[in-house]
């Protein structure tokens, strides 16, 4: 129960680790938090674990290969259960048999993938990423094995493997091993710098900084108009909703994410909290925001790039285009970079 708990306030506000697939930290440092308050270890055995939880989940979520370019089914804590059993398989000391056990009884008691209905569907919920019952599953997963349970051990393998209970059109198996021990997939995790999803990170990022280059204030209503040109799945619900209406929607509305930035309120709590979600002056500004898709050719070269282009009441239109967001593993976040706003976006001077 302490790694569901975990796990499930470590991406509450979707503010966590970014990989080409998921936000595999919720699931493997809640399982390493949790297992390391009930064994013996120390501070390199805690972070080895983690190390391996994230290896092992990683791997299995770029195994997954998807003809369609959406899914028809979703959901990254179905794949990140193999984090937390790792993790806790690690700092269990369980042997390799029992560790082998252990992924084999995750893979068949992992949780739904249900990120179309909970994310992607009308009414984007609080279940969200189902990450608690990853990393719950994923810990009883190696407390069982040390325990003598078995699973099938060829559950990854053949026509009926974990791929296709996955909703996974076909598995590369290359992934879950090639370069292992040599390359390592934590080396590709990066951090968000706005509690957003991540496929609007950039958007935000264009948004704040044309208003820096502007040198106005977001709040004085001094522009006509804003257009986002960004990947299509943002320019489409729920991700172009304004003015949601309630935390769990706002973590995936590109226009709340982009006038909380701009209006310099600090990313974490702030961005949910009711009078930041019902403020007429961040409404507003929500309005006046155009999302425009990027090209099929843009989208293959840059496909989480966004660029902003604001119109002002004196004429002037400035452009930002960013083509990775600060925080990806390619463009780590600099040191006092992470909420650089404008001194006059500062938060009361909008409430």
């Amino acid at each position: 129960m302490a790694a569901f708990r975990k796990a499930s306030l470590i991406n509450a506000l979707d503010f966590d680790d970014i990989y080409e697939k998921g936000h595999p930290g919720a699931t493997v440092i809640a399982a390493a938090l949790s297992m390391a308050a009930h064994r013996e270890c120390s501070g390199t055995d805690l972070l080895e674990a983690v190390v391996v939880g994230y290896e092992v989940s990683c791997r299995v979520g770029i195994s997954l290969l998807h003809r369609a370019p959406r899914k028809t089914i979703h959901g990254h804590g179905t794949w990140q259960v193999f984090g937390a059993t790792a993790t806790a398989a690690k700092l269990m000391r369980l042997d390799a048999r029992q560790a082998a056990q252990a992924i084999a009884i995750a893979a068949v008691n992992a949780p739904v993938a249900s990120v179309m209905k909970t994310v992607y569907g009308k009414n984007p919920s609080m279940a969200k990423n189902n990450f608690g019952a990853a990393a719950q599953t994923g810990v009883n997963a190696a407390r069982r094995a040390a325990a003598g349970f078995e699973g099938p051990l060829d559950v990854f393998e053949g026509p009926t493997g974990y791929w296709r209970m996955a909703g996974a059109d076909e598995c590369d198996f290359g992934k879950l091993t090639s370069g292992f021990g040599s390359i390592y997939e934590i080396s590709r995790v990066g951090f968000k710098p706005f509690s957003c999803c991540r496929l609007i990170q950039s958007s935000v990022q264009a948004c704040r900084d044309v208003f820096t280059m502007a040198r106005v204030d977001a709040a004085a209503g001094e522009h006509i108009k804003l257009v986002v040109t960004a990947p299509p799945i943002v320019c489409e619900p729920p991700f172009s909703t304004a003015r949601p209406k309630n935390m769990w929607a706002a973590q995936f509305s590109a226009p709340h994410a982009i006038a909380m930035a701009v209006l310099g309120v600090e990313p974490g709590p702030d961005w949910f909290a009711d009078d930041s979600l019902r403020h007429d002056i961040a409404g507003s500004l929500q309005d006046i925001i155009e999302f425009m898709p990027h090209s099929a050719h843009d989208l293959s070269r840059e496909p989480h790039a966004a660029s902003a282009c604001l119109h002002l009441h004196d004429g002037r239109v400035l452009e930002k285009h960013v083509p990775f967001a600060e925080g990806e593993a390619t463009n780590p976040i600099r040191v006092g970079s992470r909420n650089k706003v404008p001194a006059a976006h500062e938060l009361g001077s909008w409430r």
